[in-house]
């Protein structure tokens, strides 16, 4: 029987998280049960140690105590704890069936979660060293930056798998943020190959049939700031996943109302563009209502 719920039950996950403080950072990989796509990247370990930090002969004793208190390490429970900034990237990704398509899925998203855990390390690793260097001279807060990709299955069968990633950021200030990732895929002549919102459907009208669809379906909804140009833009990055009732194309906060609204999730049934999608696809797209 295929699945056709919209959030079956997780069957993952590999986490990945990355802990910068005293001593050098080690990346921990977290296996839970059920779990086949362990994800590594060979030597992935940080570096942040008080090598040039000792103290000097002039530096104010309030200083000296924080710079002492960062790099002196504890214990607390039993286990070993760094004192410093914390970088943290945590990855799950669903166990997919052991198929052609869901083997190929598969090393695609494994390849995802390595890709953006490498761009994070890149891009925040300077900022460590800012961080600890403020809190030593001036005792202001230690900067955190953590994320967590939560990726799932909207569908999936031999022929079609849709999945969407639930992407929450935590950088600083009153709250975090939630964006939203998703990838669809067909198995045709034995290869797996991606879908996109252009290679799906045909005809001259769809894309300004289809934004109308859903910035009515977002009204409806009560969201505060539809605009046509907000739709677009998730076209464009093609944030939709398709299973047995249609297409759902996906808005994080801010995109089409403010943070207190959430997230929102326009669903366009299938019987509303059928007439638009491409007959050498149709075949291979989840059976309408099963």
């Amino acid at each position: 029987m295929m699945r056709t719920d919209k959030n079956p039950p997780a069957r993952t996950g590999c986490r990945v998280r990355l802990w910068l403080g005293w001593l050098p950072a080690a990346v921990l990989l977290v296996a839970t049960s059920g779990c086949r796509t362990v994800v590594t990247e060979g030597d992935t370990r940080f570096h942040l140690s008080n090598e040039g930090e000792s103290p000097g002969a002039n530096e104010p004793a309030q200083t000296q105590k924080r710079r002492e208190w960062l790099f002196t390490p504890r214990t607390l429970g039993g286990k070993w704890h760094g004192r410093g900034a914390e970088l943290s990237y945590a990855a799950r990704i669903p166990e997919l069936a052991d198929t052609p398509l869901g083997r190929r899925v598969t090393l695609w998203l494994k390849d995802q979660v390595r890709r953006q855990f490498a761009a994070d390390r890149r891009e925040h690793q300077p900022s460590v060293r800012e961080w600890v260097a403020a809190w030593i001279e001036g005792g202001r807060t230690i900067g955190e930056f953590t994320r967590d990709v939560h990726w799932r299955v909207q569908w999936e069968d031999a022929n079609y798998i849709s999945v969407v990633a639930t992407d929450r950021v935590y950088s600083g200030g009153a709250h975090g943020n939630t964006h939203f990732e998703a990838a669809n895929f067909m198995s045709r002549e034995g290869r797996c190959e991606p879908v996109t919102l252009e290679q799906l459907m045909s005809g001259d009208d769809w894309r300004s049939t289809l934004t109308g669809l859903i910035e009515a379906d977002l009204e409806r909804q009560g969201a505060s700031e539809v605009s046509r140009g907000a739709v677009e833009e998730v076209l464009q990055a093609q944030l939709w996943a398709a299973d047995a009732r249609g297409i759902e194309f996906l808005f994080g906060p801010y995109a089409v109302g403010s943070f207190a609204e959430g997230e929102y999730r326009a669903l366009i049934p299938w019987a509303q563009v059928a007439h638009w999608v491409k007959p050498c696809i149709a075949s291979k797209l989840p059976p309408p209502g099963k």
